[in-house]
Formats: structure tokens, sequence, C-alpha cells
């Protein structure tokens, strides 16, 4: 593969996580006809547009370079392309010290998890799908992929859903407020309790958003958070997200005993389980 092909998969797969690559075009100061030659493969941009570029996605121009694999790897660990909107920086700003303190102490949670969970959107399903969570000394990231798909079907057709956030670590609870950059119509708040291991490997919770299609309905589920090894491949980890059927025998019991959101009955709430 051409040092313009590796370009253009690696522009391909940071623009997906903007609504268009028109606004991208117009946020970075590019004509969009010009940006498409990059896209397609066909041209390598100046240094002067290439600086411009890594700069607006906030990676080093080498890094674009890279093979796509490798450069994905490096984008999920990293606050890479964290578009945060303005107004969400003007709420965190007035605790700019308080976050610190706050992103030193998630720094043990930082790495790849599964997260594991029950929509309506898919009855009798879990939803499987893969976390990031990084910082920069200042705030936490979180980022997390969906491939929305029946595991079990022999040729599968998915859509991907994006979502990106911050964390924040507030009397002894995890917080992470997500959102998806292209369509910012979806909001996901998540409340985790910590670790009291030496050794992050689960955390336990509660997740709330809304459904995406016309019907967008409120819902709160049970979720559980499953750290991966150092030594699992990222393309595995995401290869193993999808929508797993609950009787099909192939999860955990103990993941499908920590999400049941099974209630005490009538007057009770829905609250995370225990360790």
């Amino acid at each position: 593969m051409t040092t313009s092909d590796q370009l253009a998969r690696n522009l391909h797969y940071l623009a997906a996580h903007y609504r268009s690559v028109a606004e991208v075009c117009r946020r970075i100061g590019i004509n969009r006809q010009q940006f498409n030659k990059y896209l397609n493969g066909s041209t390598l941009p100046s240094i002067h547009n290439f600086k411009r570029i890594a700069d607006f996605f906030g990676v080093d121009e080498a890094e674009l370079l890279l093979p796509h694999q490798e450069f994905v790897t490096i984008v999920m660990r990293r606050p890479i392309g964290m578009d945060v909107p303005e107004a969400m920086r003007r709420f965190f700003h007035e605790s700019r010290q308080k976050l610190a303190e706050s992103c030193r102490a998630f720094e043990r949670y930082r790495g790849f998890y599964h997260a594991y969970f029950c929509s309506p959107a898919w009855p009798k399903g879990v939803l499987c799908s893969l976390y990031a969570i990084s910082g920069d000394g200042e705030l936490t990231y979180v980022k997390s992929v969906e491939r929305l798909y029946w595991r079990e079907k022999a040729k599968p057709e998915y859509f991907v859903h994006k979502y990106q956030g911050l964390a924040t670590l507030e009397e002894n609870r995890l917080y992470l407020l997500e959102w998806q950059p292209r369509l910012r119509n979806i909001f996901s708040m998540t409340i985790l309790y910590p670790s009291n291991r030496s050794r992050v490997t689960r955390l336990h919770g509660l997740v709330t958003s809304v459904t995406g299609g016309h019907s967008r309905k409120p819902f709160a589920s049970r979720i559980l958070f499953e750290r991966l090894t150092d030594q699992q491949n990222i393309r595995a980890a995401l290869g193993a997200c999808g929508v797993y059927r609950i009787d099909a025998g192939t999860l955990d019991p103990d993941i499908l005993a920590s999400i049941d959101n099974d209630t005490a009955g009538p007057g009770e709430v829905l609250t995370a389980a225990d360790y």
C-alpha cells in the first residue's frame, strides 16, 4: 500500500468522527476539492497543509502515514480528535483543578474494555461494545464503538456507532458522559463503582441513554465493563463486539448475572449490581 493510500485510510477514519467532510474542511480551512484528493489517495498534502491537518486532529504528521491498524490503535489510546463542544469546555472550566485531580485518580482505570448491557432496541439481546479510556493530565477522555448486528447471523450487515466523551471520579464513583460527535443527538451517562482490587478487571454500574431511530425511548440498564489485557489485539476485541442473544449460551454466565435488570418488585428501583 502506498503512502498516499495509508494517509487516505487514516483521514477517512478521523473524518468519520465529525458530521461531514465539509465540516472538517471548513474548520481546518482547506478547500473541499483539495481535501477530497487526499481522501482518495490521488495526492499528498503540502508540508503546510499536512501540519494544519495534523494539528486539527491532534496527531503527529508522521502518525498520519502509519499503517492503518497501527494508527487506529494509537488513536484509540489517546484523546485524538476529541471535539469537545465549547459549552462543555465552559461547564468544566471552573472545576479544572478538581478535574486534574480526578484525572490522576482515574489513571488506574485507563485502558480498553468490553462493555455489556441490554438495550430496548435489541430485545433478548446483550450489546457488547469497545471502550477506550485515556487522559492527558487534565481531563479523562472516553471513546466507544458499537457494531450493531446479531452475532449469530452467518452474513451480518451492521451499523457502526461511535461515541466520545469525558469522565470524572467524584465521591468514589466513576462518571462517564458520552455523545455522538457526528450526529450530536444521543447522550448517555454511565455511573460505575470503582474497583477495590489492586488490578482493575471488572466495573459494575448503570447506563442511562435513549434508543436510536424515531422512538428515542429513554432507558436505564445495568452495565458491566470488563477490562482487556494489554496483550489482547484491538482488532480482535473490536471483532468480538455486536449483539449476543441471551439464550445463545455464548456469554459468561457471570456477565449475564451482572447485567440482569430484574428488580425486587413494585415500588423498587433499578440499582447497579454489587460486587
